[in-house]
């Protein structure tokens, strides 16, 4: 009986092992960018932070697993939303295509002085203030052959002008 346990075993690893070596690494098959947000506002001003999934050809954000970002800001940034889904995202998929590529999500918000902090006299150089806008990103990657789970953080600082943006 010892005998069949081992080799059934055996037989189940065998099968298991170049399962797993096919499998991609998901992490190289998307990069989360920024790109097109708003970096240097005066206080009081309103940006944009784009959060942005862009995928290889054989992978794609699933539409089905839980997607889910949260935000939050540092120094003064505040996001219009504290929260993001799969069904807030602007990308349209073509036409013909059973995904968006990239996925993309939009999230006005807004940068004040810190507590305490006093805005320019006219006139007045001061130096700017460094905030963020954060998102902490859970989402499933998937490929013909896998989904997996994957969480990111991204941070997009801002430089506050204590003045208009024209006066960093």
């Amino acid at each position: 009986m010892k005998v069949v346990q081992t080799s059934v075993l055996v037989l189940v690893l065998a099968l298991a092992l170049p399962a797993a070596a096919q499998a991609p690494d998901v992490t190289k098959l998307y990069q989360v960018t920024t790109d097109g947000s708003t970096t240097k506002l005066g206080a009081g001003e309103k940006g944009k932070l784009v959060l942005s999934i862009k995928l290889s050809e054989s992978a794609h954000v699933s539409d089905e697993a839980p997607l889910k970002i949260a935000l939050t800001g540092t120094n003064g940034a505040v996001p219009e939303k504290t929260s993001l889904l799969y069904a807030d995202q602007v990308s349209k998929k073509p036409e013909g295509q059973k995904y968006a590529n990239p996925v993309v999500f939009e999230v006005p918000f807004t940068v004040g002085l810190p507590q305490g902090d006093k805005p320019a006299r006219a006139g007045e150089k001061a130096p700017p203030i460094s905030a963020t806008v954060d998102a902490k990103m859970t989402f499933f990657v998937c490929t013909d052959q896998i989904c997996s789970r994957q969480q990111k953080q991204v941070s997009l600082p801002v430089q506050v002008c204590r003045g208009s943006a024209a006066s960093c």
